[in-house]
């Protein structure tokens, strides 16, 4: 499943999820179906994708929000805060690693121009006014990256996880800012706490549910863990 439909009683909110970039991460895009309101989060290391589906959808990007800063995620994101005019923004912890993306991303043999705007900054529980009726909760999760964050819709009962919680696993923990205890520490702290049916949608792969990964992800359960991506 990569889209999926959530209608209020006077208004619907969607997603679309586009695997894009060079290591094919989640890039997404939320809209409210009657405002065209809409947020990007992480547009990948190659934007294209997300800005011809919002402006063929005629929506009003806001946001550009990152769940971290490494380059799958982040490295293209200038260009859609550009095409739309709307900020950027990531948790401080991560700015240093966002900036550093040219020099990062020689090691997977990627070649990426120097950062040249500022990002508005990130705080845990943050609440961001967008999307009408729907506001999106910032959810500090530091382990895949000291400035990770999910990003909450509390009344649509969407999560998105970033490279924090996969469908059976989470992510990996030997880049810069990584760290195993925090990880599990902000899985179990922080994301298993939310209701049940909520679901997750990761940085890669397939669309979960905290219910099910709270009862059946072995990696987050485990006080050692090898990383999935």
């Amino acid at each position: 499943m990569n889209h999926r439909t959530l209608t209020g009683a006077s208004s619907a909110l969607r997603f679309q999820i586009m695997p894009a970039g060079s290591i094919r991460c989640n890039a997404v895009v939320i809209w409210h179906e009657q405002s065209r309101d809409a947020v990007i989060v992480d547009p990948t290391d190659d934007a294209r994708p997300v800005i011809a589906f919002s402006k063929r959808l005629g929506l009003k990007v806001h946001y550009v929000l990152l769940t971290h800063g490494h380059f799958d995620h982040s490295a293209d994101a200038e260009r859609a805060c550009v095409v739309f005019s709307c900020p950027g923004a990531l948790h401080s912890d991560d700015h240093p690693i966002y900036f550093d993306i040219p020099r990062l991303a020689l090691a997977y043999g990627q070649t990426i121009s120097p950062r040249t705007q500022t990002l508005a900054r990130l705080n845990d529980n943050q609440t961001i006014e967008a999307l009408p009726d729907f506001p999106i909760v910032v959810l500090h999760v530091p382990g895949h990256s000291e400035g990770s964050v999910a990003f909450h819709l509390p009344n649509a009962q969407w999560l998105l996880g970033g490279d924090t919680l996969f469908h059976g696993g989470v992510g990996r923990t030997d880049l810069p800012g990584g760290d195993t205890h925090k990880l599990i520490e902000s899985v179990q702290q922080r994301l298993y706490r939310l209701p049940e049916q909520t679901q997750v949608i990761p940085g890669h792969g397939t669309i979960t549910t905290i219910g099910h990964e709270r009862s059946n992800n072995p990696q987050a359960k485990a006080t050692r863990i090898e990383p999935t991506l």
